[in-house]
């Protein structure tokens, strides 16, 4: 019987393609216990739920090439040499701070991958803070490399934005092409598509249920990444639009892109509820060097052989079977995903000048949210014989006692508001796809808890547990409850000094 069912499944995915809004979720190496707790396809919201057996290997290419469900036009690849369009590539690095060194990193590789693909430098746009290249802790002072003993990535990467200008606004304007509202910031540049044109965006974080985090205690919504596509869609400023997204809960970001015909794909390192997951963090005096869903697409882009013939859909399905801890997963307009990688990442594949290629699953891997732990740790094991090493260690025990003191503060919170078992449970446990009606509690609820308890820009560890917030908003609409005055009571029990000093120790 189940072999039979696996019959069936593979043949209605084959024939009709992905089920709407399924973001699909292949995991090797997860113990049970963990891949329950990563699944992203089950979730509660206004759309029919979807449950997949995630362990079904998809035939991508019998999919790509027999795909017979709903389908629209997709016309032929644009280039400048047809006179027909442009292709644009946004490469964003939203972090700042040395442990986060892995984003920028990821992000110069982007930019020098992209260039030896053949896309002219004129239409990549870089954001980044730029704070890890002359980093006083930076052994190779003007370097940066994504992978042991690598190239440097950093060598000339224009960097169209950086220090201040990395903000969420700027990253929206850049996108829509508000070139006016651009004028004396940065390079000015921006996004000068039409509809004829292809967009590229990469974009490299921390993330929580919802938002990706920017410096300056900013954020950037869901909700807000979803309206300024959709004025884009309104005001024909492309043809299609691809995004890979590298943050944690980096999935929920997917949250109002899902139209089968939006000509928008996203591809996210992880599912709405999980970690994403930061490699190569050995280097004795280098945090975490990349991520492993961003090194595994750049590296499937240096295959040479399948420069012009590979899919979308392909490079997703080889990048996810490499990929280890988090689920790779895909959303919005399954269209797209049949159109070859050289029509976002160019044809024109140059020599190549970097050592990156192909490689078998990375393992040497670390929780996003504790690669700054991890960092403290191996620098207290690499100095333990000298005077330096009761600095790392006590920078390692104020971290963790502080983890602990910031997981009971949100249990105390919730425990304060919920009136009985259930609506803990419900709060606690509760997977839910975004609803935007729900974004303004949310928002407001994040916004008391960083300016009287502990600040979530500062400590990402807080990040794993914003979800609760947005549970709690649901109880409002439920059980017709006015939420904030209850939260702000519940803090007022529980935040204090302590509580807010933890937003130093990340």
């Amino acid at each position: 019987m189940k072999n039979l069912f696996v019959v069936c499944f593979l043949f209605v995915t084959v024939v009709y393609g992905f089920p709407k809004d399924v973001a699909n979720n292949s995991e090797k190496g997860m113990d049970s216990k963990t891949e329950i707790q990563g699944l992203d396809t089950a979730v509660e919201s206004g759309l029919e739920d979807v449950l997949v057996d995630h362990h079904i290997e998809f035939a991508s290419k019998k999919l790509d090439s027999n795909h017979k469900g709903k389908k629209k036009t997709i016309k032929k690849a644009h280039t400048d040499e047809e006179g027909e369009g442009k292709v644009w590539v946004f490469l964003v690095a939203g972090s700042d701070g040395w442990t986060n060194y892995r984003h920028q990193a990821d992000i110069c590789h982007a930019y020098q991958t992209i260039v030896l693909r053949g896309i002219p430098k004129e239409n990549i746009i870089v954001m980044m803070k730029d704070d890890i290249a002359t980093n006083d802790l930076n052994p190779y002072k003007g370097k940066i490399i994504n992978e042991p003993n690598g190239t440097d990535v950093y060598e000339g990467v224009i960097i169209d934005y950086r220090g201040n200008d990395v903000t969420p606004d700027n990253f929206l304007k850049v996108l829509e092409g508000d070139k006016k509202a651009m004028e004396g910031i940065g390079s000015g540049r921006v996004i000068e598509s039409t509809e004829k044109d292809t967009i590229f965006v990469n974009f490299d974080d921390h993330g929580s249920y919802g938002y990706v985090i920017f410096p300056n205690r900013q954020k950037l919504s869901a909700q807000n990444l979803s309206e300024a596509v959709h004025r884009m869609i309104e005001k024909k400023k492309f043809d299609k639009m691809l995004l890979y997204i590298e943050t944690c809960e980096s999935g929920s970001m997917a949250d109002g892109l899902y139209s089968s015909n939006s000509s928008v794909l996203v591809l996210t390192a992880a599912g709405r509820f999980e970690s994403s997951w930061a490699c190569y963090c050995q280097e004795s005096s280098l945090p975490c060097l990349g991520d492993a869903f961003s090194v595994s697409w750049m590296a499937d882009l240096y295959q040479e052989f399948m420069a012009t013939n590979k899919s979308i859909f392909e490079q997703f399905d080889a990048v996810r079977s490499s990929t280890r801890r988090s689920h790779v997963n895909i959303y919005g307009d399954y269209n797209l995903a049949r159109l070859r990688l050289q029509d976002f990442f160019g044809k024109h594949f140059k020599a190549r000048t970097l050592e990156n290629s192909m490689r078998e699953p990375v393992y040497d891997l670390v929780d996003a949210r504790d690669v700054s732990l991890h960092w403290f740790k191996k620098m207290a094991k690499t100095y333990t014989k000298s005077a330096g090493a009761d600095r790392y260690s006590q920078m390692v025990e104020k971290i963790e006692e502080g983890r602990d003191l910031i997981d009971h503060v949100f249990y105390k919170i919730i425990d304060a508001i919920a009136r009985d078992g259930k609506e803990y449970d419900d709060v606690i446990e509760g997977r839910h796809a975004i609803n935007f009606k729900t974004s303004n509690c949310y928002e407001k609820l994040i916004n008391d808890f960083s300016d009287e308890c502990v600040d979530i820009y500062k400590n990402s560890y807080t990040l794993r547990h914003l979800y609760t917030f947005y549970n709690l908003c649901l109880l409002e609409e439920t059980h017709n409850r006015q939420i904030n005055p209850e939260f702000k009571k519940a803090m007022e029990s529980v935040c204090n000094e302590q509580t807010r000093q933890l937003s130093d120790i990340d």
